[in-house]
């Protein structure tokens, strides 16, 4: 990927400057594709990659990571600058326009400042940390946030009953405890006994 040659060559022949690494995630992309459709997912898409790059571009290298996440390295910027220019994003109303309506949509992000071989997988830790504690805001990585296995749920349990339809519960495999189970699920009328 054009992106991670040119991040690694940038940070080949500039040893020991600070730098800042971040994976930004448009937060319930699915819905705006199950809810409006696929044409206003690409224009959900193209309007967040065109902020990414207005915010970012100047100050370094942004790209898709695939899906509905951003990759973005920032050259000369420290940690605590970082921070303030992430907070930047934070502050502006993120919207994409369809058919002549605007939508709003929130992002998670986690950002770390190290070497190559670490800035992305530590910035994917704390965006995995974000996204599981209830998206929509933003951390860089600390040692103690783990990232377990994708295979476990990387939405919260509020999201999902927000915004499904219908009637569904939530359940471990490996153990068959039932997690979460919604209202609809709960309320379902008894099966009326077979006919004869």
């Amino acid at each position: 990927m054009d992106f991670d040659r040119d991040v690694s060559k940038y940070l080949d022949k500039h040893k020991g400057e600070p730098s800042v690494g971040a994976l930004i995630d448009s937060n319930d992309f699915k819905y705006i594709n199950d809810l409006y459709g696929h044409d206003a997912g690409d224009a959900a898409l193209k309007t967040f990659a065109k902020v990414l790059e207005d915010n970012f571009g100047q100050l370094g290298k942004v790209c898709r990571n695939g899906g509905d996440e951003f990759a973005v390295f920032l050259k000369r910027t420290t940690m605590t600058e970082g921070r303030a220019i992430f907070k930047k994003l934070f502050r502006q109303k993120l919207t994409f326009s369809y058919q002549g309506k605007d939508y709003p949509y929130t992002i998670s992000l986690g950002f770390e400042g190290a070497s190559r071989e670490e800035l992305l997988n530590k910035a994917d830790t704390a965006l995995y940390a974000v996204k599981m504690t209830g998206k929509g805001t933003m951390a860089a990585y600390h040692p103690d946030m783990v990232k377990e296995g994708r295979a476990q749920l990387g939405f919260n349990l509020r999201d999902l009953a927000v915004n499904l339809p219908g009637a569904f519960f939530i359940y471990r495999a490996d153990d068959g405890k039932i997690l979460f189970a919604n209202r609809e699920l709960l309320c379902l009328p008894k099966a009326m006994p077979p006919q004869t």
